[in-house]
């Protein structure tokens, strides 16, 4: 009973760990995302470079959204895997 309880404190501890991780990623991605689509609506960039990119649309909100999915998506890995 002792050692299932260790393991499930250390997949919670790797779940944290990874969720960390996971929101810095979201955050790189995020507002990365928003500076791209920025300077594509203010055409303060080389169309030739974002060609394929609209500028700030719908895109832009859910990019945002990866703060969350990335998140939960990292934080289930991490604990599954600790398991």
């Amino acid at each position: 009973m002792s050692k299932k309880l260790k393991i499930l404190k250390y997949a919670k501890f790797q779940a944290l760990i990874c969720a960390m991780v996971g929101l810095l990623f979201g955050i790189f991605y995020s507002f990365g995302g928003l500076i791209v689509d920025t300077l594509v609506t203010l055409e303060l960039s080389d169309p030739i470079i974002w060609d394929n990119t609209p500028g700030l649309s719908y895109g832009t909100l859910l990019a945002f959204m990866a703060l969350f999915i990335m998140t939960l998506f990292t934080a289930g890995i991490g604990f599954i895997s600790a398991l």
